[in-house]
């Protein structure tokens, strides 16, 4: 895995290709690199374990500084970097219960607390439309939804004062 990738949707088939290997050996590799506490997968967000499984999922590496010190000047992009921060903070706080959502655009995580959900987008500074986009798309998804966290690089040492309890 490409550390400029880190938060990114990954198939299995694209990997597999990119390296010149079957997708079961891309599969176990990636199976190798979670045991080890190299990365961690976030599954798709969805009720149905079916449709959870049949999705793509995003890998974060277990330090952000591995992709800082992997990165091109391209892949610098220090809004990916705050992603794999709070995904980090959001893993150690909800353990396996934090997930992604794609639909007319992507929330970066869902955190799920029995049947409360909590959409959260990150971004480095002020939203932008497409984070609202995607926001709207999952209410209509998901309408019982709680109302959205943003977390901004100024807002990311607060994390762990926000309540996800209650609307």
């Amino acid at each position: 895995m490409a550390y400029e990738t880190a938060g990114s949707e990954l198939s299995l088939r694209r990997i597999a290709g990119a390296a010149g290997l079957a997708v079961e050996t891309a599969a176990a590799y990636l199976q190798a690199a979670e045991a080890a506490y190299l990365l961690f997968s976030l599954p798709y967000f969805a009720y149905s374990e079916r449709k959870r499984a049949n999705r793509n999922r995003k890998y974060y590496p277990i330090d952000p500084a591995l992709r800082r010190v992997t990165t091109s000047q391209a892949g610098a992009d220090q809004g990916k970097s705050l992603e794999c921060a709070v995904f980090l903070a959001l893993r150690r706080r909800f353990g396996r219960d934090v997930f992604y959502w794609r639909g007319a655009g992507e929330v970066d995580f869902v955190v799920q607390q029995g049947s409360r959900i909590v959409p959260i987008q990150v971004t480095w500074g002020e939203p932008e439309p497409w984070h609202h986009k995607a926001l709207e798309s999952f209410y209509e998804a998901f309408p019982q939804a709680a109302e959205a966290v943003y977390i901004t690089a100024d807002t990311f040492e607060e994390l762990g004062e926000i309540s996800f309890a209650g609307r």
